[in-house]
């Protein structure tokens, strides 16, 4: 098992090793991969990270994303094009990739992606942290 790059407080509210992670990286809103998996649908996110929350998961690393807004809703009827739609319009697909590729060890995918990564990532420093 590989170790975390990022360990939260053993306060016995793993909220609050999130929301100090949060703090210290200048990202408003940030969740776990349990929470953006069922809201991807919903809202945007762009991955940052691997944290271990010690009280929640123990030696695991939970991957941690900013949650950068809320995705259009339109009509329901067409919910399954919506979401290929959707998915094609993510600005952070590429990076979402590229975070995961890095964070999971997969350097043959991150080395292809590298230049795409950098060029997406001009505005914050994430780029550096992975």
């Amino acid at each position: 098992s590989r170790s975390c790059p990022r360990t939260a407080s053993a306060s016995p509210r793993w909220g609050y090793g999130l929301e100090r992670i949060a703090k210290s990286e200048g990202v408003p809103f940030m969740a776990d991969s349990y929470v953006y998996d069922d809201a991807g649908n919903s809202f945007t996110i762009k991955v940052l990270m691997d944290v271990q929350f010690s009280k929640r998961n123990k030696n695991k690393c939970v991957r941690v994303a900013e949650v950068v807004g809320k995705k259009d809703s339109g009509d329901s009827d067409e919910w399954m094009y919506e979401l290929e739609e959707a998915a094609a319009k993510d600005p952070y697909a590429k990076w979402n990739k590229f975070a995961d590729a890095v964070l999971g060890q997969d350097w043959e995918t991150a080395t292809a992606m590298r230049g795409d990564a950098e060029e997406l990532d001009k505005e914050t420093a994430a780029f550096q942290r992975l």
